[in-house]
């Protein structure tokens, strides 16, 4: 799979995909378009998750009732208090995917409810005791 980190549940089934993209000051239309094109490229993930990590922001889809995902973002997450205080230099190359490595795997060992701005996506409860696979860069 092409996605920088996929996640799954104890059952080894597809939880999430997620790209870290190490640009800031991007948007929501920013992120849409950035999903539309590796859609294009390698086909919609069978997941229940799908979100672009940035320094500033998670972009997070959830599937839909009806199937599939929506063209915008269900959620736009603040995640200043996360990465906001971190040196300039996490955020060039591999060294932002290795922080949201990071990232994840306290959010899947401790998902913590109720102190984080993702409760209320169901992504906390999706992942915890996850699996994060990081995949290897091309």
């Amino acid at each position: 799979m092409p996605f920088d980190f996929t996640i799954r549940d104890p059952t080894d089934r597809l939880i999430a995909v997620l790209e870290a993209k190490a640009q800031r000051g991007v948007s929501a239309d920013w992120a849409a378009r950035f999903r539309r094109n590796l859609v294009a490229h390698f086909g919609s993930p069978d997941t229940d998750f799908f979100g672009v990590v940035t320094p500033e922001t998670l972009f997070l889809w959830q599937r839909q009732p009806e199937g599939g995902l929506q063209e915008q973002p269900n959620f736009v997450i603040d995640l200043s208090e996360y990465f906001g205080k971190l040196p300039e230099r996490v955020f060039r190359g591999p060294a932002f995917e290795l922080v949201v490595s990071s990232w994840l795997s306290d959010l899947t060992d401790d998902p913590q409810p109720g102190s984080t701005p993702l409760d209320g996506t169901g992504l906390l409860e999706a992942i915890h005791n996850g699996r994060i696979i990081l995949e290897a860069a091309a």
